[in-house]
């Protein structure tokens, strides 16, 4: 399978085993195999998915498509279903660095993004072309290299480039509790926002 003309960083495959994305960084591409007869891939697609390289790739259970990489829109999604070149379906902004890592939450959801500026957003992608941002974990001293949910959606578990391993729960009322112990006073509407902001202001911690 000869389709990139750097190393590939990162490969994924749809749940039904037919299709296969690869990313590789500085040809800039990612290309999409047909993998419906069996010992024969087929390219079916490649594009140019970042302005700069494209760093990660991952596959929801329903076939949308998540990339990431570096440029004005480091995280996108994608429809490649069909006979037609992918469509990109919304990208997801607010990260300023490089984003090395994306991955969905088993039930599709989700999708957590992990960056070189020591972030990691989790997405409600649950409409892939209207994704709604749900919180910002910080506190990384490193960038974030890569990102796996628990099967049940509970916890999300980063690996950071400083060689620590983080696990956040991605339950909201533990995520409260835990952000008004961290504050150790009210958090304000506006720490609230730029950080959980799928979670209303009552206010907490009040």
């Amino acid at each position: 399978m000869r389709g990139h003309s750097d190393g590939v960083r990162s490969a994924a495959f749809s749940s039904d085993g037919r299709r296969l994305a690869t990313a590789a960084g500085d040809d800039e591409h990612v290309v999409l195999w047909d993998l419906t007869t069996s010992g024969h891939p087929a390219k079916r697609a490649t594009w140019r998915a970042h302005s700069h390289h494209t760093l990660a790739v991952a596959f929801s259970p329903t076939g949308v498509l998540a990339t990431s990489g570096t440029g004005e829109h480091p995280v996108k999604l994608w429809q490649v279903t069909g006979a037609g070149q992918p469509k990109e379906l919304a990208a997801l902004d607010g990260q300023t660095d490089a984003v090395g890592d994306v991955t969905f939450s088993a039930d599709g959801s989700t999708l957590a993004a992990g960056s070189d500026d020591r972030t990691t957003r989790q997405w409600d992608v649950s409409v892939p072309a209207q994704p709604r941002l749900k919180s910002v974990l910080t506190g990384y001293t490193t960038a974030v290299g890569k990102l796996r949910y628990a099967r049940d959606g509970k916890f999300l578990v980063s690996g950071v480039f400083d060689g620590s391993v983080r696990v956040a729960t991605t339950d909201s009322a533990r995520t409260i509790g835990s952000a008004c112990d961290f504050a150790g006073r009210t958090v304000t509407r506006e720490e609230w926002g730029r950080y959980l902001s799928s979670v209303p202001y009552e206010p907490p911690c009040a």
